[in-house]
């Protein structure tokens, strides 16, 4: 969660939530969490839902203290806990949002309030980047990337992941460490989260084995999604939608135990990590044990009060809130944890869910539907808001048929709050985007008539984006157009990313779409090389945005000018927009390779000129693992007597030293 709160700091398109989440992490932890008055301990951050207590310990109290992120929030206050077992004082500290750091922080503040037990829960909020300006936040950054330079040589392509683990395990044992030196018992637990939801991020779509297996799935046919999925992930082993998908095939088909090796592993190799997994609760389990704390091990709780051992829907709301009627299960494995630590009193300690005035909206089927339009990104089409929404299509299609009628329905049913308020702020942009989503979801679903009534809507009303036409294709060809299909794909050949996806799909539903190398007609090849030569003059002349901005028109004119795609990473790189960069070098090194009759022999040459630039760009962001990795690809795809081999070996060279 913490990786798409902490992008709206940079990204949110509502300047005042910016604002709030900029003050909510960086600003507030910077102040004590409580501050005292009239006697009273009483919370000083904003959004800090813990009750106020007495300084002073009342004779006879037992002090609980619950620390972590938004999962330790909806174990509610403690008052029905506190009602079921008398003399026990709870003070829930949980804070959305807030990593291992930040919790960290709180639990040694906790530690000097006379506490009797301490609850931690941390591990869905270890993916993001630290957001805070200034000297610290540098810092803290820094040795974030180094931890991830190190581990992606020892780890290959994990190495921010195995990062994030070591740096989670390095301060839940420092947690440990300050509640032990206080004589403190420390509960720690591990995480359940909803094993049957996709992993963040956009839908493959310009892969054939994601359409094949989706196809297979669709039509019931198990064992073919099986061996679709499961071969994509031997091709792509660190794909987590290709390990999901397997282990969803899997769990359709019946093969609960065999599923969970996959959809344990999606979120392990989730370079988001916005949700914990099972390898991140076995170091919990790990650490427990050698530091001595006592382990809740809420993650087996779950996993046994759900059907096959596979935590899903009924269980989340989203992908790790639990829904409010198993708050007592969560309680009941925390005290269960304390009573075999030997904690005094704990024997007497039962667990109660959340009442319904604490977690109204938690299994609201509009809270389900906030969170899917949450994760809406411009034009994308994220896999796990299609998903989400398939489901409320079953359970409780009025509230989506409700949403769908209108902007201001939408409206209507959708929940804001402190977390949301960004997108509610800007709803009647995100709808036609909702509606696009809810259309595949439709698809997916088997309702196809509805599918294609909702993408028809959206067609009418001028909603410009091409992953809209690979949707009515799909649909066109399940109910036996094929004609019309294929000329919606070949109308997408001759683009950059639409091309391939468009070919992708042909291939997997048997339609005649050319492959992305599709002729450009001569008009638009010499427009494009006119406007790459005026890109090159406006770089010459000092302004990289303007020249960008032609380089970037020559590309979307000639999706095959290799030239004017290299031109545009080198001016991304000059303008500081690293990512971009490293995008556009990513793919004039594949377009150059691809070729098309275009290269003039010279396709090679243009390729390693493209990865000794990546090289370089990673080189000067400080990751000399990629660096090193994209210099040696370059010497070996460059032709021989290569004019530029002894710079790419001599930048090689020195990254060694």
């Amino acid at each position: 969660m913490i990786a798409l709160f902490l992008s709206m700091l940079v990204t949110g398109a509502d300047p005042v939530q910016r604002q709030d989440l900029q003050d909510y992490f960086c600003k507030d932890t910077n102040k004590p969490f409580f501050e005292l008055r009239e006697g009273l301990l009483r919370p000083a951050r904003a959004q800090c839902a813990a009750d106020s207590f007495s300084a002073v310990k009342p004779a006879g109290q037992a002090r609980v203290f619950v620390v972590g992120e938004s999962v330790a929030q909806i174990l509610g206050s403690g008052r029905l806990q506190e009602k079921a077992s008398p003399g026990l004082e709870i003070i829930n500290c949980g804070m959305g949002g807030y990593e291992s750091r930040r919790i960290s922080a709180v639990l040694d503040e906790t530690l000097g309030y006379d506490p009797d037990l301490v609850v931690l829960l941390s591990g869905n909020n270890e993916g993001g980047k630290e957001p805070c300006p200034g000297i610290s936040g540098d810092l803290r950054r820094r040795e974030q990337r180094l931890w991830e330079r190190l581990y992606s040589v020892l780890g290959g392509g994990y190495g921010k992941i195995e990062a994030s683990l070591k740096i989670h395990e390095r301060r839940v044992r420092s947690m440990a460490a300050a509640a032990r030196k206080k004589g403190v018992p420390l509960v720690v637990c591990t995480l359940p989260y909803n094993y049957l939801l996709p992993p963040h991020g956009s839908a493959p779509l310009e892969n054939p084995a994601f359409y094949r297996g989706r196809r297979a799935l669709e039509k019931k046919d198990y064992a073919a999604a099986v061996s679709e999925f499961t071969n994509w992930l031997k091709k792509e082993p660190e794909n987590p939608f290709a390990a999901y998908y397997a282990g969803i095939a899997l769990f359709a088909a019946g093969k609960t135990a065999d599923s969970l090796e996959y959809l344990e592993l999606a979120p392990k190799i989730s370079s988001s990590q916005d949700k914990t997994s099972a390898a991140r609760n076995a170091m919990l389990r790990r650490v427990a044990q050698e530091e001595g704390a006592c382990l809740a091990d809420l993650e087996a709780a779950f996993r046994k009060l759900s059907p096959g051992g596979v935590p899903g829907f009924e269980q989340f709301t989203d992908g790790v809130h639990w829904r409010s009627g198993y708050g007592g299960a969560a309680w009941d494995a925390i005290f269960s944890a304390a009573r075999a630590c030997g904690i005094k009193g704990a024997a007497g300690y039962k667990g109660a869910a959340a009442g319904p005035q604490e977690n109204a909206d938690w299994d609201a089927p509009e809270k389900r539907l906030s969170y899917a339009v949450s994760w809406m990104s411009g034009d994308e089409l994220s896999e796990k808001a299609v998903v989400l929404l398939e489901y409320l299509a079953g359970k409780s299609p009025k509230v989506l048929e409700k949403a769908l009628s209108s902007p201001a329905a939408l409206r209507q049913v959708f929940i804001s709050n402190f977390w949301s308020s960004g997108t509610a702020a800007g709803l009647e942009a995100v709808y036609p985007g909702f509606v696009f989503h809810a259309a595949e979801a439709y698809r997916r679903s088997g309702r196809l008539k509805a599918a294609l009534e909702l993408a028809e809507k959206l067609s009418k009303s001028g909603y410009a984006n091409w992953r809209l036409n690979l949707l009515k294709a799909r649909t066109l060809s399940a109910l036996g157009r094929d004609k019309e299909a294929a000329a919606l794909l070949r109308g997408l050949a001759g683009g950059r990313h639409q091309g391939e996806a468009a070919f992708a799909l042909g291939l997997a539903l048997g339609l005649d779409v050319p492959a992305p190398c599709s002729e450009t007609p001569r008009e638009k090849m010499e427009k494009s090389r006119d406007l790459s030569d005026r890109g090159a003059k406006l770089m010459a002349g000092g302004d990289a945005a303007g020249a960008a901005k032609a380089f970037s028109a020559a590309y979307e004119t000639d999706p095959f000018n290799t030239g004017a795609l290299m031109s545009l990473c080198v001016a991304e790189k000059r303008l500081g927009q690293i990512k971009a960069a490293l995008e556009h070098c990513a793919e004039a090194a594949a377009a150059a390779l691809k070729d098309c009759g275009r290269g003039g022999g010279q396709s090679r040459v243009q390729a390693a000129g493209a990865l000794l630039e990546t090289g370089r760009i990673h080189q000067e962001a400080g990751r000399p693992a990629e660096a090193a990795a994209a210099l040696k690809k370059a010497l070996k795809t460059a032709p021989a007597k290569w004019d530029r081999a002894a710079e790419a070996g001599e930048l090689l060279n020195a990254l060694k030293r």
